[in-house]
């Protein structure tokens, strides 16, 4: 046969099959067809692709059975990634400012009146006691807000290590406090296992 016949015969296979040609056409490609095995070999591979294509579409119910679960599943673990990042945000956030409050509370000193200067005026610079008093606490805030951030990465599928990691530095730069006593435990804890 001629390309060209086989090209046009080739066009109409799928309205052929469908039952979609008028009287005429249909005439013509079962004319072509009972003389071109090449045609009649297209026909096949057509009717087997639409066969194929009727057992994917009526296997739709099943496939979405099977895929839901993984697609839920799928976004379930970005969401522990995102809450696993929003911790980390929180403790760079927490850290942060629990850093720039003890900077910035050091740094200002308190004005005191004596007693025994009555009524003068005269302002003293803050006393080491008081500035010591005042490290300890801002030691104290910083060292819990860290061990609860630390307590929320721990929780986390997937950001156990950052918080163990937290829990280290914890113990290592707050020693004297009650949390990073308590993260120094932690470690060693985690150490034995």
């Amino acid at each position: 046969m001629r390309p060209e016949t086989c090209r046009s015969i080739g066009e109409m296979l799928v309205a052929f099959d469908d039952g979609e040609l008028p009287s005429a056409d249909i005439a013509r490609v079962e004319a072509h067809l009972a003389n071109c095995s090449a045609c009649r070999r297209e026909l096949s591979a057509l009717r087997r692709s639409l066969a194929l294509a009727r057992a994917d579409w009526q296997a739709a119910p099943l496939r979405q059975q099977v895929v839901r679960p993984v697609v839920v599943q799928a976004s379930r673990s970005r969401y522990s990634w995102g809450v696993a990042a929003a911790a980390a945000m929180l403790a760079v956030a927490l850290i942060g400012g629990s850093w720039w409050l003890m900077h910035g509370s050091s740094a200002s000193l308190i004005a005191l009146r004596r007693d025994g200067q009555q009524g003068k005026g005269t302002s003293v610079e803050q006393p080491e006691a008081i500035a010591t008093v005042d490290r300890l606490l801002n030691d104290e805030a910083l060292a819990a807000q860290l061990s609860a951030s630390a307590a929320l990465l721990t929780a986390q599928a997937g950001a156990e290590e950052y918080g163990h990691s937290a829990y280290r530095y914890l113990a290592r730069t707050f020693p004297n406090t009650s949390a990073g006593r308590e993260a120094a435990a932690l470690v060693l804890q985690a150490r034995e296992k």
